[in-house]
Order: structure tokens, then sequence, then C-alpha cells
């Protein structure tokens, strides 16, 4: 059913959710900031979306995918630099009266 879809996304995909894009066969991936951008990001293997696709579309029987990176990322990095990334570690509601 999403075989051939595109997938838009705030950040890109880490490396496990790539592997999983690859075999639902999304044909594009779209993404504002990059990993490295999120202050507690931590590479798995030290790759990325872009090595992924690379790897993908070098593979005779995968289908093609087509990545689209740094889309909007200002907008992207402006929204995750407001964001609590120390209270978010310490797992506390935002809101107490959830």
């Amino acid at each position: 059913m999403l075989a051939g879809g595109r997938l838009y996304s705030s950040c890109e995909p880490c490396l496990l959710c790539s592997f999983v894009i690859t075999q639902v066969g999304f044909s594009r991936v779209v993404f504002a900031a990059r990993g490295r951008d999120v202050t507690t990001y931590k590479p798995l293997l030290d790759a990325d979306l872009v090595e992924a696709a690379a790897w993908v579309n070098a593979q005779p029987d995968w289908a093609p995918l087509e990545v689209i990176g740094d889309f909007m990322r200002e907008s992207a990095l402006e929204i995750m630099g407001a964001f609590s990334w120390a209270r978010a570690q310490t797992r506390e509601d935002l809101d107490p009266s959830l």
C-alpha cells in the first residue's frame, strides 16, 4: 500500500528507520533537519539516510530511493532550538495536568 509513496519528515530518519523505508518501498524521502542537528543524536554505524540510499540504489533488485535533505532546514533548526532537550531527557511531563 505504501510502496512507491513519498515520506516527509521534520528530521532525517535514522539508519534503522531507513531500513524499514527501503523494505516498504518508498520512492522518495524528504526531510528538513539532519540527524546530527539533534543534540542527543547518536549515529548508528556512522551512517545516514543519504549513504543508505546510495547503497540501496546500487542494488539491482531493490526499488530506487530518492532522498531530498535540508528541505526547510532553517525552519526546522529554529523549532528544534526552542525545544527543551534537557527537560525531555528527564521524561518530565511538559504539562503537569496530563
